[in-house]
């Protein structure tokens, strides 16, 4: 399971972070829900690349960007739910993600402990989630970088891949879909359709 902008909501942070940095705000509104315009949607608003590296030095370099982020809670709610029962039934469930920092796995795994017990973190190079999936043998996957689900799909045929539906990565669900990746509204579809909740009440 990926965390930003699956269970939690970097976006908002990062458009607060820049604001601080530049001392101005030009974001429009979005709901959370649909995310952002684009990827790069800093860019699409008047801020420049060199703005933006400065806010990723300093998010890789901060202590506790990462542990204090907020939650989408509609997601962290409907896995918590079901976290303990599906480790009961023997799933192993890891969460992948490309947070760069020093301390990003540590800030992880201190966010993810306020909702899930001994949560399994691994840190992927941005792209080479597809090399983590073949590795851990993964059965299925949910993120919403369609640049990781490509990767993915590519590097790890076994690998059932969800996309969590965005805005931001709305260009890419077509092609996706034709690879044979599903595209889901929330956690709770993600779950409810790879069969891991009946499979539970069935027990």
């Amino acid at each position: 399971i990926d965390i930003d902008g699956v269970l939690a909501d970097f976006c908002t942070a990062y458009e607060k972070l820049f604001a601080e940095m530049t001392g101005r705000n030009t974001f429009a509104p979005w709901l959370p829900e649909h995310g952002p315009i684009s990827w790069n949607w800093p860019l699409e608003f008047g801020y420049t690349k060199e703005e933006t590296s400065r806010v990723w030095d300093t998010i890789k370099a901060s202590p506790g960007f990462w542990a204090g982020l907020e939650p989408i809670y509609q997601n962290i709610d409907a896995l918590a739910a079901h976290y303990a029962p599906l480790r009961v039934a023997g799933h192993e469930i890891v969460f992948v993600t490309s947070r760069p920092g020093a301390t990003a796995k540590f800030q992880t795994e201190r966010w993810l402990q306020t909702w899930f017990s001994c949560p399994t973190v691994v840190i992927a190079k941005t792209g080479h989630k597809g090399l983590i999936a073949r590795g851990l043998e993964l059965h299925m996957i949910i993120d919403d970088n369609a640049d990781n689900c490509f990767d993915v799909v590519k590097e790890s045929p076994v690998t059932q891949v969800f996309l969590l539906r965005r805005r931001y990565n709305a260009y890419a669900a077509g092609e996706l879909k034709q690879l044979g990746v599903q595209t889901v509204a929330n956690v709770a579809e993600f779950l409810s359709t790879t069969g891991l909740v009946r499979a539970l009440s069935e027990k």
